[in-house]
């Protein structure tokens, strides 16, 4: 192997291995039910958590789904959280339209706090809410 695309390989596997760590993971995978919410109570709300490769995918059955990964632990606040980005799939008009969100799931003991922001500067949201098992 050529000494630069070594170096690029290591260079790429200092990002990568912190984040593979299967113990971080584990404890978002499952379905959790959504108990409350700043956007309006909806007991029917669910998101899904699972593997993605060395990251976790998000699935809500509302039409939004992010890949996030868990925070490096110089930036992590006090409870491990994992963050991402995807789309939100709506009708707006009458049209089918996906709009960028960008999700931070956060774990306190059996909860799992989620703080969603969708939309431009102009128009941006954040939908706070708390799933449990």
């Amino acid at each position: 192997m050529k000494p630069v695309l070594l170096a690029y390989v290591l260079l790429a596997l200092l990002f990568i291995v912190p984040f593979a760590r299967a113990d971080q993971l584990e404890p978002y995978e499952a379905s959790w039910r959504q108990v409350g919410s700043n956007a309006g109570d909806c007991p029917k709300c669910l998101i899904t958590v699972r593997r993605f490769g060395i990251n976790l995918e998000v699935v809500a059955n509302n039409g939004w789904r992010a890949t996030v990964r868990p925070i490096p632990k110089y930036l992590r606040e006090k409870l491990p959280s994992v963050e991402g980005e995807g789309f939100w799939e709506t009708t707006i008009g009458g049209h089918r339209k996906k709009i960028s969100i960008k999700v931070r799931l956060t774990r306190d003991e059996a909860k799992l706090r989620m703080a969603l922001i969708t939309g431009y500067p102009a128009e941006r949201r954040t939908i706070e809410a708390t799933f449990e098992r």
